[in-house]
């Protein structure tokens, strides 16, 4: 599609007890990103977002995402913390613009 330029963005979020903490925050490990507002139906403002132009970038950002993921057992199993991750995929399309005209 040359009449348009792409831009792929990840994010992710894990969701527990109505808190929202942002897991590619680069500080998250020290607390930083932890219990960021939802606004206008989902909107995160905040979020960190990582611009990924090759596909290796993308699967960093997961695997940044996933290590990242706090776990808290339950009485009912161990490895369950009630929690919900979610890993978010933004591609924006914007029209290619043109050069000078000669």
């Amino acid at each position: 599609d040359g009449a348009n330029v792409y831009t792929v963005d990840a994010a992710a979020v894990q969701v527990y007890n109505e808190q929202v903490d942002d897991l590619l925050h680069s500080e998250h490990k020290s607390g930083a990103g932890d219990n960021l507002q939802i606004q206008n139906g989902g909107i995160v403002p905040g979020l960190t977002w990582m611009t990924c132009k090759r596909p290796e970038t993308m699967i960093d950002a997961f695997q940044r995402a996933r290590t990242n993921i706090v776990y808290a057992e339950t009485k009912m199993n161990k490895t369950c913390s009630r929690s919900h991750a979610v890993f978010q995929i933004r591609i924006t399309k914007r029209e290619r613009t043109k050069g000078p005209s000669s």
